[in-house]
């Protein structure tokens, strides 16, 4: 194991996803306990609600934390391409007897503009801060430097990755196009679409820091395949979604399951993406989830381009939440990757069990 991650008193080299939304402290603890390590997804979290997740998660016996946070840039505001994007879903709203919003509103501030969100995190101390979507500031990247923590930031190419490590960061990341969630793709546009083990070939010459591969693991089998590949750990989201400790939305569960299903009675072809999408329409930038709705309606003709991430999520946020029994199926994120027909609906810490026997660790 990389001496950096040996530090953390790792038992295996199973990172559980900061999945915002998803990744409780309960699921934390549990797979912290089983030996791997468990993450919480703050991006989405204000710095009194990330306090109370990591307090917690310490309580049920995270002996080890990685706490992730969002660095996406301000989107820049177009009022003519925001009501078009409302007015495209209109009709949604008005079938089920609710208004469409008359403006939309960014609901997550950046963590590069959330020093209080900082303070939060270097008072906790987590073992890991990882990055999404981008890069924090420098004073803000050697303050957590200065308190210990390793630093770790997503990357989906060999530019995001070569500007992580010249800013100083302590690992990176390998985000593969498999992955379920966003795409952290933060210079231009310079997403090359790289499966996870192509990915990791392109990032283990630029250097010797820790290299986290994410993307597709749903097996101890994917997990051995990319730890002979050059990974030094192999990071897991879609796997831990039945988990009895993931915060899964009852709607979002109940969508996996019958996908789950449907591919093993034959009614879903057996394709690697088959009801995956690769959409920027749920969110205003790309990421990988269970089709719905939204994404089916995105795909008019007539459709407009979605206004950019975060401002897209507020509309999408808004038709979940519609008080009829159809509007969470039909609207939520449903976040996913390319493996979600292989999922398992078993404990935290008896997944990560499983895990480590199939990988032989």
């Amino acid at each position: 194991m990389h001496p950096a991650l040996a530090a953390l008193g790792l038992t295996y080299p199973i990172f559980q996803a900061p999945m915002a939304g998803v990744s409780t402290p309960a699921l934390a603890a549990a797979v912290s306990r089983a030996g791997g390590l468990g993450a919480l997804g703050l991006g989405a979290s204000t710095a009194e609600g990330a306090k109370a997740q990591l307090s917690e998660a310490r309580a049920l016996g995270a002996r080890r934390l990685h706490a992730n946070g969002f660095c996406h840039r301000d989107p820049a505001r177009d009022k003519g391409q925001e009501q078009a994007w409302i007015q495209h879903f209109e009709g949604a709203f008005r079938a089920r007897d609710a208004a469409p919003p008359e403006a939309l509103t960014p609901p997550y501030v950046p963590l590069q503009e959330d020093d209080v969100l900082l303070a939060v995190l270097l008072e906790a101390r987590p073992e890991v801060v990882s990055f999404h979507f981008g890069l924090p500031r420098e004073d803000q990247l050697r303050a957590l430097h200065r308190a210990g923590i390793l630093t770790l930031v997503s990357v989906t190419c060999t530019e995001d990755g070569q500007a992580a490590l010249d800013a100083g960061v302590g690992g990176l990341i390998a985000q593969g196009v498999e992955a379920g969630g966003h795409r952290s793709t933060f210079l231009g546009e310079g997403d090359e679409g790289l499966g996870t083990t192509a990915l990791l070939a392109r990032l283990r010459p630029l250097s010797e820091r820790p290299l986290i591969a994410a993307g597709g693991v749903m097996t101890g089998q994917d997990l051995r395949a990319l730890l002979n590949a050059g990974a030094d750990a192999v990071q897991l989201g879609t796997a831990f979604l039945l988990c009895p400790e993931a915060g899964t939305a009852r709607a979002y569960r109940a969508r996996l399951k019958a996908h789950v299903a449907g591919l093993q009675q034959g009614a879903i072809p057996a394709d690697p993406e088959a009801g995956t999408v690769l959409t920027a329409a749920l969110s205003g930038r790309p990421a990988r989830g269970l089709r719905n709705e939204i994404t089916a309606r995105a795909a008019y003709p007539e459709a407009p381009p979605p206004p950019p991430y975060p401002i897209t999520y507020d509309l999408t946020k808004r038709l979940a939440a519609l008080p009829t029994p159809d509007a969470a199926a039909a609207f939520s994120a449903c976040w996913a990757g390319t493996g979600v027909g292989r999922l398992r609906t078993l404990p935290a810490a008896d997944l990560v069990e499983t895990l480590a026997r199939e990988a032989d660790l």
